[in-house]
């Protein structure tokens, strides 16, 4: 994801798209957050989307077992119609963002289902995952991950905000 002076398994990031991804999963505690980040280079736009995780729980509780606290979901529709009209605007996805209420910056095993689910690889290839931890409402960590083909898995990678 890095560019030729970026060292592999690094991805720039313009401070102003980290800030803004950061600031949304603080003002979103104690629910997770959730999101996307569309463009290329510095031009990078964060898009938050609504965390549908509470409204799945309260109407199918013995399908979605936890809420929004320990949980996100896109509404696939609202998805795919933001990812379609960014791409043919020429800003493709980046990345896919969320949160970590009260947990540590880790992709868990729900993580790597949602993005990749067994036998298919990932549904977004070339996209890099961004999970930001966030205690008693104050930022503590941010990681990310991103594809590997040679593993069949998701790898930590380092992410480098840039001014």
């Amino acid at each position: 994801m890095g560019s030729d002076s970026t060292p592999p398994g690094t991805w720039e990031i313009p401070s102003a798209a980290y800030e803004a991804m950061a600031a949304r999963a603080v003002a979103d505690y104690p629910e997770e957050t959730c999101g996307l980040v569309f463009g290329s280079g510095d031009d990078l736009e964060v898009v938050p989307l609504r965390n549908i995780q509470n409204d799945l729980h309260r109407k199918f509780p013995d399908v979605y077992r936890r809420d929004a606290r320990t949980a996100y979901e896109f509404d696939t529709m609202e998805k795919e119609a933001v990812i379609n009209r960014h791409e043919a605007a020429g800003r493709p996805l980046r990345a896919i963002y969320h949160s970590h209420p009260d947990h540590d910056a880790y992709f868990s095993p729900t993580d790597r289902e949602a993005a990749a689910p067994p036998g298919w690889g990932p549904i977004h290839p070339g996209v890099v995952y961004l999970v930001f931890s966030v205690y008693e409402g104050k930022l503590r960590a941010a990681a990310g991950f991103e594809w590997s083909e040679e593993a069949q898995d998701f790898r930590e990678i380092t992410i480098a905000r840039k001014s």
